[in-house]
């Protein structure tokens, strides 16, 4: 295989190779932001990486526009909240992360750190 063929198919092979991981529990032990792959995402992800793929195989490059930045900032956090939300919705809160934000709204409110008056409310 040619590099130049091999560059072309990098991005899939590359998707394959994380919904492959993801798919390993050894591999989502280690990191378990993976395991989002094993939804829809990794889906949109082979969809993306085939996409990208395909326009290497193109004779001529396509010109890409490149949007203002804040455009760029807006659709990434309109995406990442449309994601966020629905995983959130489904977990809830326990173990520390209750005492995390009894500290946060402590300092927020009172600007301390101690504890005892938020509990004995």
């Amino acid at each position: 295989m040619s590099r130049e063929t091999l560059r072309r198919w990098a991005p899939l092979l590359e998707a394959a190779a994380v919904l492959l991981l993801a798919r390993l529990e050894p591999a989502r032990d280690l990191v378990p932001g993976l395991g989002l792959f094993t939804g829809p995402l990794g889906w949109i992800l082979l969809a993306a990486a085939a996409g990208i793929s395909a326009l290497q195989w193109r004779a001529r490059p396509l010109r890409a526009v490149t949007p203002p930045t804040i455009v760029l900032l807006l659709a990434s956090a309109t995406f990442t909240a449309a994601i966020g939300v629905r995983y959130v919705t489904n977990v809830d809160a326990s173990g520390d992360e209750i005492d995390y934000l009894m500290m946060t709204q402590s300092i927020w409110r009172e600007g301390d750190l101690d504890l005892r008056d938020n509990f004995s409310r």
